[in-house]
């Protein structure tokens, strides 16, 4: 249950990352930045 949860909302996260980038034009840097953050937070990175 909370692996879906976790998984749910790290999807919402990099669709809105995604969505943020196409708007920016600077793509793959907004996505790559997210990326990290994402990372950052769940303790990866």
């Amino acid at each position: 249950m909370v692996r879906k949860l976790v998984f749910t909302l790290l999807a919402i996260v990099l669709s809105a990352c995604f969505v943020y980038g196409l708007m920016v034009e600077d793509f793959w840097e907004t996505l790559s930045n997210g990326a990290m953050i994402c990372l950052t937070c769940i303790g990866v990175a």
